[in-house]
């Protein structure tokens, strides 16, 4: 018993690692170097040498996510990894890379890991669970939360504070350009004119002041072929953000063009500042008031005059849409309190006395509780088991739904049976009834043998991958891509000449729809043909997925013992009924087809 009271227990250790932007941003140039991704590992690693207790299990890196939340990518991995009994130790540099939220991180530190045996570990605070705590140590870890918890919120002010500091000096804070712009090569902050849609937008104006609707606009650029604002910026391989984009490639709408006509940047002028957040913690977004927007007039170079853009005011464009009514439909009406009511007796001429209306409704009362009273199930009578196979139930002989049922009122003995031939009708003439207790066994049996396959082959498949012939064959297509790739940019640019062409007059109108259907018909073809390319460079990649919505489901179910509702809708599409037997058909069949196939490739060229 002594030597076996001497054997330590090995912890498998993940070391959490994190910077945010604006780390960097406000640290000194020593305090940004320490904060470091290489030298967060660096401390860590070296600490743990003198840990014999310690194996390093996996690394988790966040770069560039703020510690204010713990909605991090490699965080929640680790969660995952912990949950699944991968991880049973942390270790960071300090509780400021772990989080800067004083109450979700003493829920993980002092909550959460301790009721999941996960030993954490800060290495500059001098923190580890796994030694005897003393009554200062558990008095000093809120304390440094709240501090790092003030911190960030420090950070969030400056940053805020800086950035309107800027944007009162004309520079542009902003990630994504209005159309007709671009941001200047040499300073980010400036924008410069972007020719082709300039003139698309002076096109725009002059069509306005000419009379023509917003639709009438929207439909001749479309008629034109001239790519919208969010497709034209797509490829120009320039950074873009729309709400507009319904259909697989968006078109111009009048609600695109009404934002031109009306958008004050296109006469030098730069509003910002228009939304903000709460603060640092709540990511909501709200509209400022008007008054506190920061508008600096002749800021850059114009694209529109001045009496072009108040010209629209004056044909009544933008009359419309000036006041919105209260949306108010589509909530759910709900039953105030009776006390609440407003009620005002003998208000008009009663067509019914008092004592008539309050015995009728006595005697309605009466008969609705007689009536649940006979309702009410037995306390001897077996109950009825959840239909859990709701909705996936199809008879093949008249394809109704297969019902649960039992032989009679207190039997604990239950089928499945269609519902059309319990009818006295006889709609059906499947006369079948299925075991209740061996139809769930049959279907838990499908899954879990659909699950082990998909692990069973994936490995092998990843596994083959990873040869030498099939690595050369994933670099070939890859190659065969990039060239497709640049022929789509290459027809795209010559796309985008033809207006200039058309404008120039040296191309009609009809000509210039000509050639750019043509040139779409193209892009078409090439773009179905790198889709192609792409799924067959897929099927050699060394992490092998044929489909990770599917390879995930999978995972999270892998443990299940049992059927259960959850477990049904994530896998089965249907199951049928037929003359005594029953198919089970899942909703990632395909995909497993595919995965054998690939599969039995592999093994082929393997053995050739």
């Amino acid at each position: 018993m002594s030597q076996i009271s001497q054997i330590k227990k090995i912890y498998h250790a993940a070391i959490y690692v994190r910077l945010s932007k604006e780390d960097g941003a406000v640290a000194s140039h020593e305090k940004a170097e320490s904060n470091s991704i290489a030298n967060q590992k660096s401390l860590i690693r070296e600490f743990l040498k003198s840990k014999n207790d310690i194996v390093i299990e996996q690394e988790y890196v966040d770069d560039g996510f703020s510690g204010s939340n713990f909605e991090r990518p490699a965080f929640q991995m680790m969660l995952e990894d912990i949950k699944k009994g991968k991880i049973d130790c942390v270790v960071t540099k300090d509780l400021s890379r772990f989080g800067r939220e004083y109450i979700d991180s003493g829920m993980y530190i002092e909550r959460l890991f301790p009721a999941m045996g996960v030993r954490f570990i800060a290495i500059n605070d001098g923190i580890d669970s796994g030694e005897a705590k003393s009554q200062s140590d558990e008095i000093i870890i809120p304390f440094k939360n709240l501090i790092n918890d003030a911190y960030c919120r420090d950070i969030s002010i400056k940053i805020r504070s800086h950035l309107e500091i800027k944007r009162k000096q004309g520079d542009v804070i902003t990630a994504f350009v209005a159309y007709g712009y671009k941001k200047n090569e040499k300073d980010k902050h400036k924008l410069e004119i972007d020719v082709y849609a300039a003139n698309v937008v002076k096109d725009i104006f002059k069509m306005k002041l000419h009379g023509k609707s917003q639709d009438a606009i929207a439909s001749e650029l479309n008629s034109l072929g001239i790519l919208p604002p969010a497709e034209y910026k797509a490829s120009t391989g320039s950074n873009y953000q729309t709400c507009f984009k319904t259909k697989e490639k968006s078109e111009w709408t009048s609600v695109m063009v009404r934002r031109i006509l009306t958008n004050e940047i296109y006469i030098g002028n730069l509003v910002q500042g228009k939304q903000t957040t709460p603060n640092h913690k709540v990511k909501k977004t709200i509209i400022k008031e008007e008054c506190d927007w920061v508008r600096i007039e002749k800021n850059h170079e114009p694209i529109i005059t001045d009496r072009d853009f108040e010209g629209e005011y004056y044909i009544g464009n933008i009359v419309h849409g000036k006041q919105r009514k209260a949306l108010d439909t589509g909530r759910k009406n709900v039953k105030t309190d009776a006390s609440t009511w407003q009620r005002i007796e003998n208000a008009h001429e009663p067509i019914i006395d008092k004592d008539t209306f309050y015995k009728t409704r006595e005697r309605m009362e009466h008969i609705k509780k007689k009536h649940l009273e006979v309702s009410k199930p037995k306390a001897d009578v077996p109950k009825k088991p959840d239909n859990i196979l709701v909705y996936k139930t199809k008879c093949a002989c008249c394809g109704g739904s297969v019902l649960i049922g039992r032989h009679h009122t207190y039997s604990d003995k239950f089928y499945y049976k269609c519902k059309n031939r319990r009818k006295l009708a006889r709609l059906c003439d499947n006369k079948y009834s299925y075991d209740y207790s061996e139809v769930m066994d049959s279907v838990f049996s499908v899954i879990r043998q659909h699950m082990s396959l998909c692990v069973e082959k994936t490995k092998f498949v990843q596994k083959m991958n990873s040869r030498k012939e099939n690595v050369l064959q994933y670099d070939i297509y890859t190659k065969q891509i990039a060239k497709l790739q640049n022929d789509v940019r290459r027809i795209t640019a010559n796309k985008s000449g033809l207006y200039e062409d058309y404008r120039e007059q040296l191309i009609t109108a009809e000509e210039l729809c000509q050639y750019q259907k043509e040139y779409e018909c193209r892009v078409n073809e090439i773009e179905a043909q790198i889709t192609e390319l792409l799924h067959r460079r897929s099927l050699y990649e060394k992490e092998f997925h044929i489909d990770e919505g599917w390879e995930e489901t999978v995972n999270k179910y892998m443990t299940k013992r049992k059927l259960t509702k959850e477990l049904v809708d994530a896998f089965v599409s249907e199951i049928v009924f037929n003359d005594g037997n029953i198919e089970v058909k899942l909703l990632y069949d395909d995909f497993l087809k595919e995965l054998l196939e690939v599969a039995e490739e592999r093994e082929v060229s393997s053995n050739g």
